[in-house]
């Protein structure tokens, strides 16, 4: 289970990446299955704003490397650069990931990359961050408070995802063509009854029960579509058998 951090500044101060980098740390001394800390920024221009403060020298930041004494690797990375691997059956080892100022439609990327375990959100502008960080429910690093999402979604949207879950292949993203058409015929029918929901909510959801990020980001992209424009499927939508799916599918 990943588990996600934060620092709660409304835009980034000075001293934030150290903060984060020393919680890193701190993680390390407690899970001795960490063996990397990735620092991660947007692109390499950003070297004196988001690294020099933790006392990094340029030529260290470019070889994407830093020298340690510890047994844990410590590496710097750009969104461009960076490749986060994925645990194997049999192995614990795993990172902790310190993204300092990168949007999060660029984290969208790493999200489902199994080793990184642990991610500390150093965010440039809070307000664009917040949606991320709430369906993480990611913790504050200096109050320890976690963001509570309130709100439920409906026991009809459950059933429907429960039923995508086992008809359908989910963790490959819906790329089988029967695959999608169910997605799309089911999305018709929560646009057909009307059945609203909370995207955050929905999200948070979906990865409690199994799926994955962006698996869950395309289901809720087309939910949100059929509400604007029902999709053409290769099988005329059966309302009926859709509505007793998400009924009584839990």
């Amino acid at each position: 289970m990943q588990h996600y951090y934060y620092i709660n500044h409304e835009i980034f101060q000075p001293g934030d990446s150290k903060k984060a980098f020393e919680f890193a740390v701190s993680l390390c001394k407690k899970d001795k299955n960490i063996d990397t800390i990735n620092l991660l920024v947007y692109q390499e221009n950003q070297y004196e704003p988001f690294i020099s403060e933790l006392g990094i020298t340029r030529k260290q930041f470019k070889s994407h490397a830093i020298p340690t004494k510890s047994r844990v690797q410590v590496f710097i990375h750009t969104v461009k650069t960076f490749k986060p691997g994925h645990l194997f059956v049999g192995h614990d080892d795993c990172e902790v990931l310190v993204s300092i100022g990168v949007p999060p439609r660029d984290l969208l990327r790493f999200v489902d990359a199994s080793r990184l375990q642990y991610w500390i959100i150093v965010p440039w502008i809070m307000s664009e961050n917040k949606s991320f960080l709430a369906i993480h429910e990611a913790i504050d690093i200096e109050t320890k408070e976690g963001i509570k999402i309130d709100k439920e979604i409906d026991d009809r949207l459950k059933g429907a995802i429960k039923w995508l879950q086992d008809t359908s292949f989910p963790e490959s993203g819906f790329v089988h063509p029967n695959d999608e058409d169910r997605l799309k015929q089911m999305a018709n029918a929560i646009a057909h009854y009307g059945i609203d929901y909370d995207y955050d909510a929905l999200i948070n959801y979906c990865i409690n029960n199994g799926i994955l990020e962006l698996s869950a980001r395309k289901m809720a992209s087309y939910f949100e579509k059929a509400k604007h424009r029902k999709f053409s499927t290769r099988e005329k939508t059966n309302y009926r058998f859709m509505k007793e799916m998400m009924e009584g599918y839990l």
